[in-house]
């Protein structure tokens, strides 16, 4: 798994690894959890929540979402600097994830209030991906024929088509095409809407 910005640039990649392990480490300790506490919390070993504190290796964008909420909040609050009331997020400075048959791309800006995260994502074609998220998510075909399985239901998405998927639901995105397929993921925590 690649985090990257783009244009490829490894001083601001490194530099979104440094913001993401010291949010880790900062929210981690205001809260008071040991490493075991958050491994438990989140669904992610303590080994692995070490070697990300310790930049020893960089998560994957499921790791990295189950870690944030473990520390009650969204993926966005992992990446925040400061706060503003507009925000604008360039192309140049969104946060990427591509491991080759799966790039996927955060898009929304971060808050302190955020509740919602919003993804570009884009699936190769004859690739598949098996997920269980810990957040509920709304799913938008940009293009035709974006195969979802879910609860043993398959879901044939057309061009701006709309699947809502609750938190921990299994489901399989798949692209039976002979293109790349594009679609737009936004998650969002609702135990966090009453904060």
């Amino acid at each position: 798994m690649i985090l990257r910005f783009k244009p490829k640039d490894s001083v601001l990649s490194d530099n979104t690894y440094q913001l993401y392990q010291h949010r880790l480490i900062t929210k981690r300790k205001q809260q008071g959890l040991s490493l075991q506490a958050l491994a438990e919390r989140s669904g992610v070993s303590k080994s692995i929540v070490y070697k990300i504190e310790q930049a020893q290796v960089q998560p994957s964008i499921q790791t990295a979402s189950r870690i944030a909420v473990g520390l009650g909040c969204s993926l966005s609050e992992m990446f925040q600097e400061e706060t503003k009331t507009v925000l604008f997020h360039p192309v140049d400075q969104q946060f990427v994830l591509d491991n080759g048959g799966h790039v996927k791309k955060k898009v929304s800006p971060s808050t302190d209030s955020m509740i919602i995260d919003i993804f570009h994502e884009q699936l190769k074609q004859g690739e598949s991906i098996n997920q269980n998220s810990d957040l509920a998510k709304f799913i938008v075909s940009l293009d035709d024929a974006l195969h979802i399985k879910a609860n043993d239901t398959e879901y044939v998405l057309k061009k701006g088509d709309c699947l809502y998927l609750e938190s921990k639901v299994d489901h399989t995105i798949t692209n039976k095409t002979d293109s790349p397929v594009h679609f737009s993921t936004t998650t969002h925590s609702k135990k966090r809407l009453n904060d």
